[in-house]
Parts: structure tokens; C-alpha cells; sequence
């Protein structure tokens, strides 16, 4: 009786187990450094909202970035300026840009060094690469960072931002969240 029962069972879908219910998407703060309001990010393209929702971090005397969240490294730039990692049940994606015409620092000045590549899992808090604040404040319009969680993917989310501006933040504390709306 049970081998028939779980047939039809089986037959009904119902064996199966039950999706993973959406709760939130953590993301940490990829560097120690000071939070920057979105709308001060000091480029259009950050400040106004265009590619995403976040913040800006001013970042502190240590070059070390680690993953903000968990997921696939979908894009690496060449430059390694910029980073974009999918979380990969909800699609959501963030984009990490560190400093502000960064991507015009010749690479052999070696602003930003990783060893991860375009396509690899990433775990948060796992190191993501090392930058040189030195080149960097010399070389680019400005050392601000802007973390934004890209716009698409975002039906019947929101993002929820834990940090104000001028909040001194530590590598690794939850900065943002991505919510069930």
C-alpha cells in the first residue's frame, strides 16, 4: 500500500520539497571606511540611482576588499575596478565600484589586484582584492566606492539600507539588505 501511495503521491508533484522561501539577501561592507549617502557619490552615474540602489564608502587605510555576498563573480573587469556578483537563487546582483574614474588608472600602476576569476563562486567575506589607496587617491577623481544593488531582478523586493552617512563601518558588517516586499 505505502509503494502505491508514494506513487501517486510522486504522480501529484507532491514529494517533492517545497522551494526555498525568499526572505533577505545580506551584504557586508566590503571595506572599513565611512558610509557616503548615494545622492553624494561624487558621479552621476552612482549618485542619481541609475545603475542601482546603495551607497558610497569612503574607504579607511586598508586596501583589503572581501565579497559582500555570496554568489557568482558575474563580472570582473579587466582593470578590476569593478566587480558584479549574482546572487545566484534570486538573480540579484550587486555591483561593487571602487573609486570614481578608477577604470582610467593604467594597469601597470596596479591600483587593484585579485586573484579570482570572471565566472567563479564567491563566498562573502571571502577575499575579493586588494587595492592601493595610494595610486588611487593620486591617480582617480575620487577614492569613493559605491555598492548598488543593481536594479533588475528587484520585483517584490527592496533594498534596505542599515548604515547612515558619515557612519563609520567595519569590513564585514551588514551595510545593506535586500527584502521581500
Amino acid at each position: 500500500m505505502s509503494s502505491v501511495f508514494n506513487k501517486f503521491k510522486s504522480f501529484l508533484g507532491v514529494d517533492k520539497e517545497a522551494p526555498e522561501v525568499f526572505e533577505s539577501i545580506k551584504i557586508y561592507a566590503p571595506f572599513s571606511g565611512v558610509v557616503v549617502d548615494q545622492k553624494k557619490i561624487p558621479d552621476e552615474g552612482f549618485s542619481e540611482g541609475y545603475m542601482g540602489v546603495g551607497i558610497g564608502l569612503k574607504p579607511l587605510e586598508d586596501g583589503l576588499v572581501i565579497v559582500p555576498l555570496s554568489g557568482t563573480l558575474e563580472v570582473l573587469f579587466k582593470t578590476q575596478h569593478a566587480y558584479v556578483i549574482r546572487e545566484d537563487k534570486t538573480q540579484v546582483a550587486v555591483m561593487l565600484h571602487l573609486g570614481i574614474n578608477t577604470v582610467n588608472i593604467p594597469l601597470e600602476k596596479k591600483a587593484f589586484e585579485t586573484t579570482l576569476t570572471q565566472g567563479q563562486k564567491v563566498q562573502e567575506k571571502e577575499t575579493l582584492c586588494n587595492m592601493n589607496l595610494e595610486i588611487i587617491r593620486k591617480e582617480a577623481t575620487s577614492d569613493v566606492s559605491a555598492l548598488l544593488v543593481q536594479n533588475e531582478n528587484m520585483e517584490n523586493k527592496s533594498v534596505e539600507i542599515h548604515k547612515k552617512d558619515g557612519e563609520k563601518v567595519e569590513r564585514g558588517d551588514l551595510i545593506m539588505s535586500v527584502i521581500k516586499t
